[in-house]
């Protein structure tokens, strides 16, 4: 029926009988005739359907791994329209072998086919013409995999239907080096598939501080877009600023140290980034509040803009966050200069905006609600190499420790 069939191409609709059992047989593109099958496909066909036939997996034993072999995979409610002429019905398959159990999402709309494993299809989902960005996600960690363009808007395909497939290898050189991953689109008039574009996702700098003083929060793990992204970060240390996806929903997750996936948290944020502007994320607060006063719960503390350098050549650009549960409101002087207060009754889990100071070594005072002062600290920007540098000063754990 077919001659030379290529790879990632899909014939159009053709109509069979529905009398009988048919055999569909592939074989190798030298054939001469059907006597040599590769592969047999046996089924009948009822009236009225539509169906779609997909041919996936390898017929070589060797070199592929995991070795799914060669099969057929069928939908027996295909389409070739929309079922809403204002819209696009788009079906989804996962025909990539070594791909995990997968979510595709977009970045509006959200969930759009859940739970797909290797060979499965998952329902049409009717989209307005407009053109959409795609997220292959790990069902088990929700970690981004892929990112890709669906230009419904720009093919000009309003009122129709296609398929959209996953295909190829996650990774070829445990599978022969043969293709990559990629989505591919198939159109019911049948040719060479669709190649999606892939998309490039915009990202943002995010540094997290771990500030909570727990003595079972000693380190943590942190988990952003469902992905490790800080492990066994202690008490009193920061990472280092790291980017992390913008413009779209992502979960900030903080987790038991050494843990193996984000389901368990013991606390997270649904954040949005904004595209190049750098973010600073706080833990403070209690991860467990019995034993504590104030109880206060851990929390995420945000502060955007944040700065990575100074914004004046031969400053250090000083911002300023009250950390401690038990402080009440705190103020900050300097007493060796002229500067005098850097900040005033600032509350808990508040940043101030940034303070430009010259590069140079300072003394802080830092004075209760009461302006007592409760502690001075040498603040030595210079002999820290701190020019042209930004940094967050902060308080941190227990006034009353009892």
């Amino acid at each position: 029926m077919y001659n030379n069939l290529e790879f990632r191409t899909a014939t159009a609709f053709v109509d069979v009988p529905v009398t009988s059992q048919i055999s569909i047989l592939l074989t190798d593109s030298a054939s001469t005739g059907p006597e040599d099958p590769i592969y047999i496909y046996r089924r009948t066909y009822e009236n009225g359907h539509k169906y779609l036939l997909v041919i996936n997996g390898v017929d070589s034993l060797g070199g592929y791994n995991p070795f799914k072999e060669l099969s057929i995979t069928a939908f027996d409610n295909g389409r070739e329209v929309a079922s809403n002429a204002s819209k696009t019905d788009i079906l989804f398959l996962n025909g990539s072998t070594d791909a995990p159990v997968v979510d595709v999402l977009d970045e509006t709309l959200g969930l759009i086919s859940n739970n797909l494993a290797y060979n499965d299809f998952d329902g049409y989902f009717g989209f307005l013409p407009n053109d959409y960005f795609l997220y292959i996600k790990d069902d088990n960690t929700q970690s981004t995999l892929y990112s890709y363009q669906l230009p419904l808007l720009s093919l000009g395909l309003q009122g129709q239907a296609g398929v959209v497939l996953m295909s190829g290898f996650v990774d070829p050189s445990v599978n022969s080096f043969g293709e990559s991953f990629g989505l591919f689109l198939a159109l019911p008039a049948g040719g060479a598939l669709i190649p999606l574009p892939s998309y490039t996702e915009p990202k943002a700098p995010l540094q997290f501080i771990h500030n909570s003083p727990n003595s079972q929060a000693d380190s943590l793990d942190i988990w952003i877009d469902g992905k490790l992204a800080f492990n066994n970060l202690k008490f009193r240390n920061a990472s280092a600023y790291v980017d992390q996806p913008a413009g779209r929903i992502i979960q900030i997750a903080v987790c038991a140290p050494n843990s193996l996936s984000p389901s368990s948290p013991i606390i997270s944020s649904d954040v949005i980034l904004t595209e190049n502007e750098p973010i600073q994320v706080i833990l403070s607060g209690m991860t467990q509040t019995a034993g504590y006063t104030p109880p206060t719960p851990a929390a995420l503390h945000l502060y955007s803009p944040a700065r990575i350098g100074s914004a004046v050549t031969g400053n250090t650009d000083l911002l300023f966050y009250n950390g401690s549960t038990d402080f009440g409101p705190v103020t900050l002087a300097e007493t060796t200069t002229t500067i005098g207060t850097l900040t005033e009754n600032l509350p808990y889990g508040v940043s101030d905006g940034y303070k430009e100071v010259l590069t140079a070594n300072y003394a802080f005072e830092v004075r209760n609600s009461s302006n007592e002062v409760v502690g001075t600290y040498d603040v030595p920007l210079s002999g820290y190499l701190m020019n042209n540098q930004s940094t967050t000063v902060m308080t941190s754990g227990f006034l009353d420790k009892v």
